[in-house]
């Protein structure tokens, strides 16, 4: 058990707002359908139909996520999961400004973690105040990841962060989808994270020496794992040298 609930979550509500309006939307045909057909098979299909839209909007609405002293739970009519801060090992989150139609339905998100089993809790769009509950997981899950990471790092390991490894002989090397990119630490310049004005979600920059100008690379936060924790190392890194 998980210590003293710290702050809890509730559902997102304009999630469960548009999970309704797609069930009306795709059960009134099917209505219209099974009355004019008047048949067993034309009303057997439309409960069928509307019963999985009724299940999942009671999914959405009875998701809640907690924060406690010691660790982070979720539930929902499915079931309840938690995770110790101790135990967490990937901490992963990304989010995405949706627009249908030339109507702006506002971000969404994606946020997972994942334990020192392999075990995971995804939480997704379904929770409220998803921008806040990242932050929340962000400082809270730091400590411990980034005492891992040290040690692992000052070792001489190298770091798997998804879609960057980090090495303190090597520098850090970029997995893109027609190869990888290293760049050793003396042709590294600088890197930051935050959202920018042309993209429509959080990314990683990461700038090096080029043969003229300072070159800037960046990758969407959500092809990381730890960002923060990279992050830090780096800078750490960058400030004392890596050896």
């Amino acid at each position: 058990m998980l210590g003293p609930e710290v702050e809890k979550y509730g559902p997102n509500v304009k999630v469960v707002v548009i999970a309704f309006v797609l069930g009306a939307l795709f059960c009134v045909p099917f209505w219209f359908g099974a009355k004019e057909a008047n048949n067993r098979t034309g009303w057997a299909i439309f409960f069928a139909v509307a019963s999985f839209f009724a299940l999942f909007v009671a999914y959405l609405v009875s998701s809640r996520a907690s924060l406690h002293v010691d660790g982070v739970s979720c539930r929902s009519i499915f079931g309840e999961k938690e995770m110790r801060w101790t135990e967490v090992e990937r901490f992963r989150y990304g989010s995405h400004e949706v627009i249908a139609q030339g109507i702006a339905l506002g971000a969404f998100y994606q946020i997972k973690l994942i334990d020192e089993h392999g075990s995971t809790i995804s939480f997704g769009d379904r929770i409220g105040r998803a921008a806040e509950f990242i932050q929340k997981l962000n400082q809270l899950t730091f400590e411990t990841l980034m005492q891992k990471a040290t040690r692992h790092f000052d070792s001489g390991a190298e770091l798997d962060f998804g879609a960057i490894h980090l090495s303190r002989s090597n520098g850090l090397s970029i997995n893109r989808w027609f190869g990888t990119k290293e760049t050793p630490w003396q042709e590294l310049v600088s890197c930051h994270m935050g959202a920018a004005d042309t993209w429509d979600t959080e990314r990683f920059s990461i700038t090096r020496v080029g043969k003229k100008l300072p070159q800037t690379q960046s990758i969407p936060v959500e092809r990381l794992y730890n960002a923060a924790v990279l992050l830090a190392l780096i800078n750490r890194t960058l400030s004392r040298g890596p050896c």
